[in-house]
């Protein structure tokens, strides 16, 4: 069941990027306090109308990962789309792999997760695939830079599954989502007022309808991903499933948006694939 919650989740993550990318020229990272604080308010809604479950909401663990969210947040969303901004959505979007291998080892190390044969053969085709990703320049308008702001936040990410799967274990995901979006939305809205002031949230003005889809998304996608990771066997797992969405993002990118097809982005997006369907199986 966990398999069917990530994958649902990964499509849902798709179509956001996708949306993402064609936002975040005009509006930049304080696109992504505007995307937290209405799935916060999508999940609040939820949680009062399906559960009301306060259980958690006080425990000292929960309170810890969401104080830690949000000194994460306002850096990952900075790194994030700064790559976004820099990179072609085909590269970006694979760049992703890095999100389920940082989960799966700091799981193995900290949590104890077991991680299976098919899960190294998994990590190693990662590994593999963004060292190539990541080697030359060939990407168009890719530079350094840019490689280096989407490993940061995809480690960062990656860092945040393992945190959202500690406080799992002592609250629900409905009300844990509603905490996290939110308090991620104060965090990364002081940080980018205190930087831009109210120019972008001016910029946003006109895109409201297309913030509330995306931020609508996040919310359902994140509920998704919660029941994921206290089903299955390591979070990591959860994160390579979740990340079908850096291939329909790649796709999308080459078939639709004509970027440059190269025989180095083919054979990282094999070695992905043979990733995922190793993690599908581990």
């Amino acid at each position: 069941m966990w398999i069917l919650f990530a994958l649902t989740s990964a499509t849902i993550l798709a179509s956001r990027k996708i949306q993402e990318k064609k936002l975040v020229g005009n509006i930049g990272p304080a696109l992504g306090w505007m995307l937290r604080l209405v799935s916060g308010i999508c999940a609040l809604i939820i949680w009062v109308i399906f559960s009301r479950d306060t259980v958690g909401m006080t425990d000292p663990v929960v309170i810890s990962v969401i104080l830690a969210v949000a000194l994460l947040y306002p850096l990952q969303t900075h790194l994030y789309y700064r790559a976004m901004y820099a990179m072609p959505i085909s590269v970006f979007g694979m760049m992703a792999g890095i999100v389920p291998l940082t989960s799966l080892i700091l799981s193995h190390i900290f949590l104890g997760s077991p991680v299976s044969s098919f899960g190294l053969i998994a990590i190693g085709f990662t590994i593999l695939a963004i060292a190539i990703l990541s080697y030359k320049r060939d990407h168009g308008d890719v530079h350094i830079s840019a490689i280096l702001y989407a490993i940061g936040a995809y480690v960062l990410f990656g860092i945040g599954s393992v945190l959202d799967r500690t406080a799992l274990y002592h609250i629900a995901p409905i009300p844990y989502t509603v905490l996290n979006q939110i308090v991620g939305a104060i965090s990364i809205f002081v940080y980018t007022h205190s930087l831009l002031g109210n120019t972008q949230v001016q910029a946003a003005r006109e895109n409201i309808p297309v913030i509330l889809m995306i931020g609508g998304t996040i919310a359902i996608s994140w509920l998704l991903s919660s029941q994921a990771l206290l089903l299955a066997p390591n979070p990591g797992y959860v994160g390579a499933l979740q990340n079908v969405h850096m291939l329909i993002t790649a796709l999308y990118g080459v078939f639709i948006l004509k970027e440059e097809i190269t025989k180095r982005k083919i054979f990282v997006f094999i070695c992905m694939l043979i990733a995922l369907v190793s993690f599908a199986f581990a």
